[in-house]
């Protein structure tokens, strides 16, 4: 939690991700889950899913990066999603990364309307990412459960 709050607020002030605290943050977690596997309290297939929502996540903002020439958001999201795919797993990195995007997209709106931001500025990704971490952590298998309950 030490780790996420630096990166909120330093994301929130400076618009930069710093290495010295996002490599850390991602090796304890590792450590984390490693400890959680060595007690018994997660399986084999817990880390196999994990490691794929860091991966996967990662290489979707990667992608996201590269093709926008990092126009549209900086390589320090991409080493945060993987700490955020290490923290949730899978299923929860997918309300996780929607919530996130969900939420710049709408606070991103507001300041755009309120003519505190332009089009063309620069708005951290950063704390949304974490907000939407901090929603799918506690509240992401009910958010799974009610989607899948809707009838399309």
């Amino acid at each position: 939690m030490s780790f996420l709050t630096v990166i909120f607020i330093f994301d929130l002030k400076y618009y930069i991700i710093p290495d010295e605290t996002i490599y850390p943050a991602i090796f304890f977690s590792m450590i984390w889950i490693v400890y959680l596997f060595s007690f018994g309290a997660i399986g084999k297939m817990d880390i196999v899913y994990t490691v794929f929502s860091a991966l996967g996540a990662s290489l979707f903002f990667f992608l996201i990066w590269f093709f926008s020439k990092g126009m549209a958001m900086g390589f320090g999201d991409v080493k945060l999603a993987i700490l955020i795919g290490l923290l949730l797993g899978f299923p929860k990195i997918i309300p996780g990364l929607f919530l996130g995007f969900l939420f710049g997209a709408i606070i991103g709106s507001v300041l755009i309307l309120f003519k505190r931001k332009g089009f063309k500025s620069e708005i951290p990704f950063g704390p949304f990412l974490l907000m939407g971490l901090f929603v799918s952590l506690f509240w992401g298998e009910k958010i799974i459960n009610w989607y899948l309950s809707l009838s399309f």
